[in-house]
């Protein structure tokens, strides 16, 4: 179980291969072998949020956390995935990996948040885009089968600006319950105060306790694991 004093983690995150460019048709994404364990970054593009707070820090708290949740593992299975919160059609997810391709290629917060914002398109539909993400995720065969437990970490302000959002947090929460339903947590950084009432109101329409924390230190810890 996360730990609840780090974090506001119910149920989450993600990783994958190597892949210097977005691969939109790599079956390998949409149809994984026997991934054992599965770390999901979810990482929101737009310029609010990837340019002023996708810093350092984010980078330390993005890859500790990686670090942690595979911490004394070396099977080759494990997965890393970065995914994005954006409009675009399809798989949301943009590369993967393991944690140590993780590393490598994004050794910088520059060469993060670069590869993010050029292979994304920024969105208002913030909880439309968790609902499809949520979804994708609970329907990986390994996910869905239990065979691999998953953990998604959204890296958003949670600022939803549409004007679907009612509808939209109808679809994220019945996403979210069932994807807490399958051996699977997620958690969030950096949500702003401005979002904290539909954040709390999506967890309630998901039949799940509000999150203890909602983290928002400009130095975040990486989250931690039992």
């Amino acid at each position: 179980m996360i730990n609840r004093t780090i974090s506001t983690l119910l149920a989450v995150i993600l990783l994958l291969p190597g892949c210097a460019k977005h691969q939109e048709t790599d079956t390998r994404v949409i149809r994984p072998p026997e991934w054992n364990f599965i770390l999901i970054f979810l990482v929101d593009p737009s310029r609010r949020f990837a340019e002023k707070k996708f810093d350092a820090a984010a980078h330390r708290f993005l890859v500790g956390t990686a670090e942690n949740y595979f911490r004394g593992r070396s099977e080759p299975d494990d997965r890393v995935l970065l995914a994005s919160l954006t409009d675009e059609g399809g798989s949301p997810l943009l590369w993967q990996g393991t944690p140590r391709d993780l590393r490598r290629q994004f050794d910088t917060p520059e060469a993060l948040r670069d590869f993010v914002t050029q292979h994304s398109r920024p969105t208002k539909h913030v909880y439309a885009s968790l609902a499809k993400t949520l979804d994708y995720v609970s329907d990986l065969p390994p996910v869905h089968d239990g065979k691999a437990k998953a953990v998604v970490v959204v890296l958003s302000d949670m600022l939803d600006d549409s004007k679907t959002r009612e509808q939209d947090l109808v679809k994220a929460a019945a996403a979210l319950k069932r994807f807490t339903a399958l051996r699977s947590e997620i958690g969030h950084w950096w949500v702003d105060w401005d979002a904290v009432p539909d954040f709390k109101k999506w967890y309630r329409k998901a039949d799940l306790p509000e999150p203890h924390f909602i983290q928002q230190e400009p130095n975040p810890k990486p989250l931690t694991f039992e």
